[in-house]
């Protein structure tokens, strides 16, 4: 996003500009400074990330309680607004307070307590880019949850292709036409020059906008925004802002007089800016994703707009050979760089926002990208035989079928670019998964840090679920992207994703200690490698922690070298020697008054045995090394975004 300072001298050198136009009309110096008015606002707006995903629910999706919750709460990877929960229970609705939201979370709480049975939540926001996002899950209470899987999907979808097919017509011949008046003259002879759809251009685009206006405002329905308008949307949202931004860019482009044309580059960027920044792009490639699409879909809609203008000039100077052969010449070095552009942004684009390849052909928004491509080839295809066709001396120099076709080509890639961004994007590391359930049987947990990312994991038979999280997790702002790639005993562990910064393997575990080696990255972050020694089978003790308090307390003196960081990847700062009372060190220790039982396991070196110890309410991981004496030889503590590694000395035997 372009800075509020900058945004700022641009503006100003562009009405510095704007004063030296020959403008004849007051009409026309005001439509200019309020299109540059527009384009500042828009500029120092704020972003609007893509599509919210469901990530999390309580009650856990799909699974069974003994007991009602007191709450259920929603979390989605980004922060919406405008919740709507309904909670049935055999078709009757359960009466529930009035929804609360704080940034990425959703709460509402019921009224009452909560009976056994199957229950269904179905639920509604709205998405920061301004669509809005349905779905349901069902839960449990003494009874099986329901056996319909958790859905989410756009709400009013094919409205929103359509208005948005209209907003992009209308941009296409707005910028092709300015652009093809510009490039696409012929000075032999004296021929007529039909003036570019400016007008139809800024009239289906607002027309588009507008429809757009009323799809947010009546949450997915065109009907419920125009008979109850939410106005409070408009201004309360960044998609709302940037709604009405695209509105009044539009309107201001109808009213602009025709000798004041050079003024509709103002809303024609503004658009473009405002498409950049609710765009799929601008949320998973934040600083680059904006301007590439702002490019990508300006060479598109110049693409489409200049060849519009092209065949009705074409048309006006029919019989004219050589003037036919220049204008399609000239369009067709225009159409060179513009393809050039599109699909290389494009591909760029297809690069960022695809998980993986196999997402191009089982995911829905994968498909309708490679729908576009075929058209774009097509469109391609269309364009090398129409470029022939002038190239010898036939009559007439351009073969009209062809340039029709390629025009309908291009309508469509505008139809499929509308859809492309109105669609969710395939599920990758942030996808709707609720955490499953807490292993059963016995557990080993340990924890530590890699990078500036805290990692906790939990060992069952069988199973194996890790938890990342960065230190501002739970602020309310866009949660990053976590990627985990694991190896056990050195051997790649596949894990699937189960939320944000959630994973789960179902691994084989052998008799003894267990390396597993993780490497882990958060967007925003710095991530690292972390190896973790998991014994197994597990061997709960509650009895070794009571003696080593005891033996800790009885110490008249401890020397502690002690290491603390709160980012692995980059130097440990040197030990610290502190000279401690044994009692005053246990006191600050969090199982210094006792705590559940750890699981023992053998020890580095002989004489010594380990004992791991897990506070996950708290987020605390004690892996300690005792000796014969019970006395504490290592001590590793991972806290949430801190790893404090401790060596003991004793100087009195």
């Amino acid at each position: 996003m372009i800075a509020p300072s900058r945004s700022v001298a641009v503006c100003a050198q562009a009405i510095s500009d704007i004063g030296r136009l020959r403008m004849k009309t007051r009409a026309a110096r005001a439509a200019a400074v309020a299109g540059l008015a527009l384009l500042l606002g828009i500029v120092t707006a704020g972003p609007a990330d893509a599509h919210a995903v469901l990530v999390a629910t309580t009650p856990q999706a799909g699974y069974t309680s003994v007991r009602g919750p007191d709450r259920v709460v929603l979390t989605f990877d980004e922060p919406v607004s405008d919740p709507s929960v309904r909670v049935t229970r055999s078709g009757h609705s359960v009466a529930l307070h009035r929804p609360q939201g704080a940034g990425r979370q959703v709460i509402v709480s019921p009224a009452r307590a909560l009976p056994t049975g199957s229950y269904t939540v179905d639920w509604q926001v709205t998405a920061s880019d301004g669509d809005v996002v349905t779905g349901s899950f069902g839960f449990g209470i003494g009874a099986p949850a329901p056996t319909s899987k958790p859905h989410a999907g756009t709400a009013g979808l094919p409205a929103a292709i359509v208005l948005r097919w209209l907003l992009f017509a209308g941009l296409s011949l707005l910028a092709g036409g300015l652009v093809a008046e510009w490039a696409l003259r012929y000075r032999g002879v004296d021929l007529p020059r039909p003036d570019p759809p400016l007008r139809t251009g800024a009239a289906l685009g607002l027309l588009g906008a507008f429809g757009l206006v009323a799809h947010l405002m009546g949450g997915g329905s065109l009907l419920e925004g125009l008979g109850h308008p939410r106005l409070h949307l408009l201004v309360a949202t960044s998609a709302g802002r940037i709604a009405l931004t695209e509105l009044s860019a539009f309107v201001i482009a109808l009213l602009v007089p025709r000798r004041a044309r050079p003024v509709l580059v103002v809303p024609v960027l503004a658009v473009l800016i405002a498409e950049g920044l609710r765009s799929h792009l601008h949320g998973r490639a934040d600083g680059f994703g904006a301007p590439l699409l702002v490019l990508h879909l300006a060479a598109a809609a110049i693409w489409v707009g200049a060849l519009l203008h092209t065949v009705r000039v074409g048309v006006a100077w029919r019989g004219q050979r050589r003037a036919l052969r220049e204008l399609i010449g000239t369009y067709a070095r225009l159409a060179l760089w513009l393809l050039l552009v599109a699909v290389a942004s494009g591909t760029v684009a297809a690069i960022v926002l695809l998980p993986s390849l196999a997402s191009l052909v089982n995911s829905g928004y994968g498909q309708v990208l490679l729908a576009k491509m075929l058209l774009v080839a097509g469109a391609m295809g269309l364009a090398a035989v129409a470029r022939r066709s002038i190239q010898g001396d036939g009559d007439p120099p351009v073969h009209w079928p062809t340039v029709r076709a390629e025009t309908v080509e291009l309508t469509a890639i505008l139809a499929v670019t509308a859809a492309l961004v109105s669609l969710p994007l395939p599920t990758g590391p942030a996808t709707f998964a609720a955490p499953p359930p807490a292993p059963t049987g016995p557990v080993v947990a340990v924890g530590t840090l890699a990078g500036q990312v805290t990692v906790s994991a939990q060992a069952a038979a069988g199973q194996l679920l890790v938890r990342l999280t960065v230190p501002d997790d739970v602020s309310g702002k866009t949660t990053p992207r976590y990627r985990l790639t694991a190896a056990l005993a050195g051997r790649s562990l596949a894990a699937k994703s189960c939320g944000t910064g959630c994973f789960i393997a179902t691994p084989t575990w052998r008799s003894g200690d267990n390396q597993l080696r993780l490497a882990v990255t958060a967007t925003g972050w710095h991530g690292g490698t972390a190896t973790l020694h998991l014994p197994w089978p597990p061997r709960p003790e509650s009895r070794i922690l009571g003696r080593v308090i005891a033996a800790m307390r009885a110490v008249p003196t401890l020397i502690d070298a002690e290491q603390v960081t709160s980012d692995t990847s980059r130097p440990t700062p040197p030990a610290a020697p502190l000279r401690l009372r044994g009692a005053a060190f246990i006191a600050t220790e969090p199982y210094g008054t006792g705590g559940p039982a750890g699981n023992r396991t053998a020890g580095p070196r002989p004489g010594t045995r380990r004992l791991l110890l897990a506070y996950p309410a708290q987020g605390y991981y004690v892996d300690l090394t005792i000796n014969a004496a019970d006395r504490v030889v290592t001590e590793t503590i991972s806290a949430p975004a801190h790893l404090i590694i401790r060596q003991f000395r004793y100087p009195h035997r």
